[in-house]
């Protein structure tokens, strides 16, 4: 790429090629982005922004002794007859319905 441009004294730019050209000029805002290299953590971290601090909306409550062995959440899931699921497949896929409004 060539970085000489001249003008022919009428206001139009070119190249040393003689083709016309345009000159772009762009506004570099240094203080979001930072030209330099990061080279170790220490400035990474000064350049990077704060976090937002985790809101913790738990209220912590001290039960004594009470401990849960087991944490795990189980979902109990509904079990349907055959009947119903062949009505719901029969709105389904027979009237075109949507899985919500054969559900409803």
């Amino acid at each position: 790429m060539n970085d000489f441009v001249h003008e022919d004294g009428q206001g139009n730019l070119f190249n040393d090629k003689g083709m016309a050209v345009a000159v772009v000029e762009m506004e570099v805002d240094e203080e979001m982005y930072p030209i330099e290299t990061v080279t170790n953590f220490g400035m990474y971290q000064e350049l990077k922004p704060p976090e937002k601090p985790e809101k913790n909306n738990e209220k912590k409550e001290d039960r004594g002794d009470v401990k849960l062995e087991n944490n795990t959440t189980t979902r109990i899931y509904k079990s349907y007859k055959e009947v119903e699921k062949e009505q719901l497949f029969a709105l389904v896929y027979e009237k075109g319905m949507s899985a919500r409004e054969a559900a409803l």
